[in-house]
């Protein structure tokens, strides 16, 4: 279960990425029948330094794993933080990729994750990438698509300087 790819991934984290639940579930419980530490797959950081959140947050994972791995972290707040608010090796937090891939139910569960430990959402809302993209370049890309651009743009508005400074 912790043997890692040239990618550095392990099974679980490609079951993640492609949202395969019931084999995140069926992995899991091979875990506790051999007396592995759910942290030894859930802990793990792939080449280009991303983690489960990030695998879960791409493109591929469906909102129903999304979900539950969300419930798999959420007994832990500070390690769920940790996770959420990881840059990758390109500078990109879960956050950031959710946005990217126009995701707005898994964006919505972050922002709820957040509000629900008091965590605060300024770290994700204005990170910047290592290309010094932000949030408003990642939505404005190909892949995120319209309702949640105009999503984020709501989040923003409420801050008008720091939605400014985003723009210009």
């Amino acid at each position: 279960m912790t043997k890692k790819d040239n990618d550095g991934e392990t099974p679980f984290d490609t079951a993640v990425e492609y949202g395969q639940r019931k084999k995140l579930e069926a992995m899991l419980n091979l875990c506790a029948d051999l007396h592995f530490s759910a942290d030894s797959v859930l802990l793990n950081e792939t080449k280009n330094g991303r983690n489960i959140m990030h695998l879960a947050a791409g493109q591929y994972c469906n909102k129903d794993s999304f979900t539950f791995i969300l419930n798999l972290l959420n007994s832990d707040p500070i390690k769920l933080e940790a996770l959420l608010m990881k840059k990758d090796n390109d500078g990109k937090t879960p956050f950031d990729t959710v946005v990217e891939y126009g995701q707005q139910e898994k964006l919505e569960a972050i922002l709820n994750l957040c509000a629900e430990f008091h965590m605060s959402t300024d770290s994700v809302l204005y990170n910047e990438t290592k290309n010094c993209k932000n949030i408003m370049h990642l939505a404005a890309g190909q892949y995120c698509n319209y309702d949640c651009f105009t999503y984020i743009l709501k989040l923003l508005k409420s801050d008008p300087i720091k939605l400014e400074a985003l723009l210009t």
